[in-house]
């Protein structure tokens, strides 16, 4: 009358293996032969130092509930994942104060296994009053004249609107037009200093790159002075300079005066295209954009004769990097092609269209400011060895895998839930990860320290030629690492010998001793089990189906 006991018992024991995770873990941790492999292996693989002994038989890396029964507590090697925070500082109130903090925490250092994930939580709240930097990226081309004309006489329209929009604003002003040389800008004598001679009654100044006219500044009456100052250029094809300029003004931050902690917006107005990458050569600028701040003490883009435009990839690159926000306020003609820019570029860019003399400009303003007020979108710099997940319920209470909300006003708070995976056990084993808001300079840092390889397999404490390793092979964690030709063990045989003995009947094919256990000097020895036993001279018999 046992039987039916024990078959229940067995089929209780089997139905183990077969939830979640149950068989496939088990499997991944039998059989490895170091405690590293054993670690890299499954997040719940455990490794068991103890020296083995022929009176006690069992698998270094097994489960580590396995490993807890099988093993004494200090010969386990089973590191845990951890999170920890190393700077928490509480998210601001409603009102900004002169640092705002809108993102917390700031920093935490995550202690990972590979294949183990690791969750935490990141809140977001925006205060009012949230610094804003908003450079005016200008075409002065003769056919902007017009243009610059009626930003003059915005200037007091525009103070007013900012204000409104946040009372912790600055302006700064820098213009393009082109490579100051052949086939963009004519060189023949009366019109390389007055480009504009082309037309009629027109008089302009020698056509430049890129030139930064006013630092970020909260004196307004300076931008629309310096804005009225600025001279128009010329040149000769309908393209130009612009994402040369833009490079510029995006990695100038110590000389633009970028603030570390404010929404950064660029706006950019053009009535032309822009050349890209590969097009500088023309006219001998032949190498390659440096994607880094080349300015003279007067303000002039100082490597525009000599290096080649930026490609859209590069270009893209450094927006990301320096949070930059960018507004292309485009002519109608031209907006095709800027949103197609667009469309290649990760980074936070939007395209509108300016009326011909650009009066709608504060309405652009107003409306791309209310647009990146009202959302959050969080990236990372993590690589391909780390894999990290984003969810939010936003204010939808709805929680979803997304890393951005939107519709978000001052006050309200976003909660993301951030899982952090390693993904394999790199040669590198500490990283250090940003995750940021694109849309403002608030950054959580992460740093990552990868736990795959054990203390026990220093050089150190590794026994070469150890006694219990025949006197060949090097004791570490409790294994021998044998030497080409000896196997076992304890490196007590041969390799030579053939595993034709681990195959019942004879047998010339499948898999030796069963496929559950370890053929050792021709003889099977069998992987021991969590709550049953395998057994026979070729692992053959199972205590969960046998009485």
């Amino acid at each position: 009358m046992r039987r039916p006991i024990i078959l229940a018992a067995g089929l209780l024991a089997l139905s183990s293996l077969f939830q979640p995770g149950g068989a496939e873990t088990t499997a991944s941790c039998k059989g490895q032969q170091s405690c590293t492999a054993c670690l890299t292996a499954h997040s719940d693989c455990a490794w068991c130092k103890t020296e083995r002994s022929e009176g006690f038989p069992y698998d270094h890396c097994d489960l580590s509930a396995v490993i807890a029964r099988l093993c004494p507590p200090p010969d386990i090697v089973f590191p845990r994942s951890s999170v920890e925070a190393v700077k928490n500082t509480s998210l601001s109130e409603q009102q900004s104060p002169s640092q705002p903090v809108q993102v917390a925490p700031q920093h935490l250092r995550l202690k990972l296994r590979p294949h183990e994930r690791k969750e935490f939580e990141v809140k977001f709240r925006q205060v009012a009053d949230y610094p804003l930097d908003l450079y005016y990226l200008m075409d002065l081309t003769v056919s902007m004249r017009e243009d610059k004309e009626t930003l003059v006489a915005l200037g007091e329209d525009m103070t007013i609107l900012l204000r409104r929009l946040t009372k912790n604003f600055r302006l700064g002003f820098g213009s393009f037009v082109d490579k100051p040389v052949m086939p963009y800008v004519s060189q023949a004598a009366g019109t390389k200093e007055n480009p504009c001679a082309l037309y009629k009654d027109i008089t302009c100044v020698p056509a430049y790159g890129f030139r930064n006219h006013l630092n970020l500044s909260n004196e307004v009456n300076r931008f629309t002075e310096k804005v009225r100052q600025a001279e128009v250029s010329a040149n000769l094809d309908d393209l130009e300079g612009g994402l040369d300029a833009l490079v510029q003004v995006a990695t100038c931050s110590d000389v633009i005066g970028w603030n570390k902690k404010s929404r950064k917006l660029i706006i950019y107005t053009s009535d032309g295209l822009f050349h890209l990458a590969g097009e500088g050569l023309l006219g001998g600028a032949a190498m390659r954009n440096e994607l880094a701040c080349k300015l003279s003490d007067d303000g002039y883009y100082e490597r525009t004769r000599t290096h080649d435009y930026p490609s859209v990839a590069e270009l893209d690159r450094v927006l990301r990097r320096e949070n930059m926000n960018v507004v292309f306020a485009v002519f109608s003609d031209v907006r095709k092609e800027y949103d197609k820019l667009a469309e290649l570029m990760k980074a936070s860019v939007q395209v509108e269209s300016l009326l011909d003399d650009s009066s709608n400009i504060l309405s652009v303003i107003k409306r791309q400011y209310e647009s990146i007020t009202s959302r959050i979108e969080l990236v990372d710099d993590s690589g391909d060895e780390i894999a990290i997940r984003y969810r939010s319920s936003c204010l939808d209470n709805e929680l979803k895998l997304r890393n951005n909300c939107t519709g978000i006003k001052t006050g309200d708070l976003v909660t993301f839930s951030i899982e952090v995976e390693v993904l394999g056990c790199p040669k590198q084993k500490n990283h250090t990860i940003h995750l940021k808001d694109v849309l403002t300079s608030e950054t959580v840092r992460l740093d990552v320290e990868i736990v795959c390889e054990c203390d026990c397999e220093r050089p150190e404490l590794v026994q070469t030629n150890s006694p219990k390793c025949s006197g060949v092979g090097a004791l570490q964690c409790g294994v021998c690492d044998c030497p080409d030709g000896r196997a076992g063990w304890s490196c007590e045989c041969s390799e030579t010998l053939s595993g034709q003995s681990c195959l019942p009947d004879n047998s010339t094919s499948g898999p030796e001793c069963s496929g559950r256990g370890e053929c050792v000097c021709g003889k099977c020895e069998c992987h021991a089990g969590s709550t049953f036993n395998i057994t026979g001279q070729f692992c053959q018999c199972d205590s969960r189906l046998c009485d």
